[in-house]
């Protein structure tokens, strides 16, 4: 049985086609609502829910539904489908997904239903978590979560709907219209001849809600109009434009091929819009930065391929629309697309969520090749593998697809790591035969060199280099070492370091690094409350720089001063103010049962603290003479042989001090 054509739109006769026109109806009626629901209710009506087969009514702050929620989710659960938790005594641990990190310092604790990252210091409950890793508002993500928990809210509060969820409402709306017109107007016949030209099938159109947007100046806005929407609501969804010869307005795509862009829930949140006719305009133009819709975040078709790059571990990166549409309907699932610009850091992160390996399949190009040397750069940072899928008898990977689906596939199941790929591609386009080509292959092989992340993976490709250029590998090493310097200036001068970027020389002790022992011994004493006195007598409140501990251990002293006692209950109730950051005081519970979570003595407690405030004493003076030595490299390019000598003492003095507590 063949499948329907979007040919097929344009005749009522054939019995195919009339199932085919009922099917889409029933995806979109004809019959739309009058009037458009904006989540907008009575500030009294309350919030029910579905509680097995019971329907329960809940006040109307939803505090109860936020309870009912978070009692039916497991917060190891949730996190489990976003990255790989493993069992660390009571908690859970993991590679933190906020922040690029080696060692796994993310921990969740399943009795307190709560998680913290012990390296950016992020932490809340199973919504924060949710929320932050989707980049959703909270009506988004509570909708969200209670969906998984099969908790059915029937409306939301006037003070939940935002301009976001408004914009939410009206672009969905935006994109049925466009959808409809495309398989319904006579008018869109040239939108659907294209479409068919480009291979795309009735349901793969249905599937994608590939749409139309008429030629007319005010096809959507009259559309939404009647449905109640108003123009600031238009204009906050990016879908029409004021006019700067009237006070009007004007919609901003027309005549155009229209691809709702959706976020990792499947919500529409933009559009691309291809030109049809030649004439003046971009060929394709996106919807502009809006409250739900940053391009620099979002990957087109993320929704539909996320389940897939899980199974395959594996995302590949497209540049345009149709790529990937093509390529899904060919069976290739976990595909996404960078819509035309260079994958960026936030982008990574999202697919890091699901996979450490990412092939780019961009066009064969010489844009399409530097779009990848820069998204391979990017990836590194995250510790992210990176590969070519290489086509070489196809401009692009809809070309490729279309002319041969087994090739393609091979060609992914074959893609070279790109730094190899780069290195060979270079390589027979540059004479190494001579002084000239070696130092122009050298200068255009190190940037990428000097961002590889992994050692082993850096001296490898240190020494394919040093053979390919005929010279020995410490060359190679002290030219790779100047290139990181000059890198590392750049991004302290805030140059743009696009095309080598390189990870900057960390300062040799930083704040956060204090942070992590004064946690620890706040947590401890937490655990063990009758070490505050021994506590006491070695630290200084003055000397801790974050002002939010100095300030809970300041509490802390007075009331233990106050009782000559200390339980965290009863500071907690006595100091609200003080513990009134939910992230600080969710590392401190999670420390208090990763620090020791074992019964030991008295003096073992004391030894573990001296050990903690002699390492806050090291931090401190290495981030000291850290300072020094830049001031000193400074007092030596002025000249200044005074300065020097002062500080060259003060130098030796913390050196000093540094032994002893080594």
């Amino acid at each position: 049985m063949r499948k329907l054509t979007l040919s097929d739109r344009l005749g009522h006769t054939d019995g195919r086609r009339e199932a085919g026109r009922q099917s889409a109806q029933m995806r979109l009626p004809l019959e739309q609502p009058k009037s458009f629901p904006k989540r907008r209710y009575p500030p009294n009506q309350k919030v029910s829910l579905l509680l097995s087969t019971s329907q329960v009514s809940y006040s109307k702050d939803m505090s109860d539904a936020i309870n009912e929620i978070k009692r039916r989710l497991s917060i190891v659960d949730v996190v489990q489908e976003y990255i790989p938790l493993k069992k660390a005594g009571s908690n859970w641990r993991a590679r933190c997904p906020f922040h690029n990190e080696k060692s796994p310092s993310f921990m969740v604790s399943e009795d307190k239903q709560i998680w913290h990252c012990f390296g950016c210091s992020e932490g809340g409950d199973v919504f924060g978590f949710v929320k932050k890793i989707e980049g959703l508002e909270f009506p988004e993500t509570l909708r969200m979560l209670a969906a998984k928990a099969h908790v059915t809210l029937d409306s939301y509060r006037p003070e939940n709907s935002n301009k976001k969820t408004e914009a939410l409402d009206t672009i969905q709306q935006a994109a049925g219209f466009y959808h409809d017109r495309l398989l319904r107007d006579a008018d869109a016949q040239v939108a659907r001849d294209y479409a068919k030209k480009r291979g795309l099938t009735l349901e793969t159109v249905e599937d994608f809600e590939v749409g139309y947007a008429p030629e007319t100046w005010d096809a959507v806005r009259t559309h939404l109009d009647e449905k109640g929407f108003s123009d600031q609501q238009m204009l906050d969804a990016g879908l029409i434009i004021k006019s700067e010869r009237s006070r009007g307005y004007y919609d901003r795509f027309r005549d155009r091929l229209m691809f709702p862009i959706h976020d990792v829930q499947g919500s529409v949140i933009a559009f691309g819009g291809r030109m049809l006719k030649d004439g003046e305009g971009a060929k394709y133009l996106n919807s502009p930065e809006t409250t739900m819709y940053h391009k620099s975040q979002v990957l087109f078709n993320i929704h539909r391929a996320r389940q897939a790059i899980r199974t395959a571990d594996a995302a590949i990166v497209m540049e345009g629309y149709m790529d990937v549409i093509t390529a899904y309907q060919a069976g290739i699932h976990n595909v996404v697309a960078s819509s035309g610009t260079a994958l960026t850091l936030e982008q990574v992160k999202l697919l890091r969520r699901y996979t450490k390996n990412i092939l780019f399949a961009f066009d064969m190009d010489e844009a399409g090749q530097e779009a990848a040397r820069r998204g391979a750069i990017v990836a590194w940072q995250l510790d992210v593998n990176v590969r070519v899928v290489v086509s070489p008898s196809a401009k692009d990977p809809d070309e490729g697809i279309r002319k041969s689906k087994e090739a393609f596939v091979r060609a992914i199941k074959q893609a070279p790591l790109f730094m190899d790929y780069f290195i060979d591609t270079l390589a027979a386009k540059v004479k190494l035969g001579n002084v000239e080509g070696k130092k122009k292959f050298t200068q255009e092989v190190l940037p990428l060199l000097a961002a590889l992340q992994d050692v082993v993976e850096r001296s490898h490709y240190v020494q394919r280099l040093a053979s390919l250029v005929q010279v020995e590998s410490s060359v190679i090493e002290q030219a790779l070492s100047r290139v990181v310097q000059i890198t590392a200036q750049r991004r302290g001068s805030g140059g743009d370091v696009a095309t080598s970027q390189v990870p900057a020389k960390p300062a040799a002790a930083t704040n956060s690094q204090q942070n992590v022992f004064i946690r620890r011994i706040l947590a401890l004493i937490i655990q063990y409350p009758e070490q505050l006195a021994f506590i006491i007598q070695k630290l200084d409140p003055e000397n801790i720089e974050d002002p939010y501990f100095s300030d809970l251990y300041r509490n802390m002293i007075i009331y233990y001063t106050k009782r000559n006692a200390f339980d965290w209950k009863g500071f907690i109730q006595t100091f609200p103010q003080a513990v009134n950051d939910d992230h600080r005081v969710t590392a401190l519970l999670l420390d208090e049962n990763e620090v020791i979570s074992q019964d030991i003595n008295a003096q073992t407690v004391q030894l573990e603290l001296q050990t903690l405030l002699n390492r806050l004493e090291r931090s401190s003076i290495l981030q000291y003479i850290f300072t020094l030595e830049q001031q000193i490299k400074i007092a030596e390019d002025q000249g200044n042989q005074n300065q020097l000598d002062q500080l060259g003492r003060e130098f030796q003095h913390y050196m000093g001090r540094l032994n002893t507590l080594s």
